[in-house]
């Protein structure tokens, strides 16, 4: 989902996640963060996809960019 009212398609940092304009995607991103941390990942090394369309195409489109780039 968007981070933003700003159009990003790609990969969202950690300070992009951190900013979000809306508070639902704010807390996903932290709760996701703190997850990922009590199983010892660094967040850091996680990518995160943001698309601005909120919709299955838009959706399907950021797996398969990850998808492309990370295939493990």
């Amino acid at each position: 989902m968007r981070l933003s009212n700003t159009r990003s398609d790609g990969y969202a940092d950690i300070h992009r996640q951190r900013r979000a304009a809306f508070p639902v995607q704010r807390e996903r991103c932290a709760g996701w963060r703190e997850g990922f941390a009590e199983v010892g990942v660094d967040w850091a090394e996680v990518p995160v996809m943001e698309r601005f369309e909120h919709s299955l195409e838009a959706g399907a489109s950021a797996a398969a960019e990850l998808d492309g780039r990370h295939p493990g």
